[in-house]
């Protein structure tokens, strides 16, 4: 009978330090392992540390002057008082009046 009483405090306990039961213990214990693992060898690991993200610098630059160039593009951050489309072959701007017939966006009746 006693080890009854003793029970269930203890699996009231165990939920609600672990809401997820020992099932959450056990993985936390286990993932704080590997990350001391691959702390202890300089092992990057994305599924367990989700948080850390190793910055190369380069990538940044390129994506500022990217933005920087579509903002001198538009003129501002303004939105364009008539819609446009950029042609990806030739780069020409044109208007949704002109897509439809510019040589790189026309689309052949068959080919569809």
């Amino acid at each position: 009978m006693l080890p009854l009483l003793a029970l269930g405090p203890l699996l009231i306990l165990n939920l609600y330090f672990y809401p997820g039961g020992t099932a959450e213990a056990n993985f936390k214990l286990r993932d704080k392992f590997l990350r001391w693992v691959a702390k202890r060898h300089d092992i990057l690991v994305p599924s367990l540390v989700a948080d850390r993200r190793v910055e190369t610098g380069e990538a940044d630059t390129e994506l500022i002057e990217g933005a920087e160039h579509s903002v001198v593009e538009a003129e501002g951050f303004d939105v364009l008082s008539e819609p446009a489309v950029t042609c990806p072959v030739c780069g020409q701007t044109l208007s949704l009046e002109e897509a439809p017939e510019h040589e790189h966006l026309r689309v052949d009746a068959g080919s569809v």
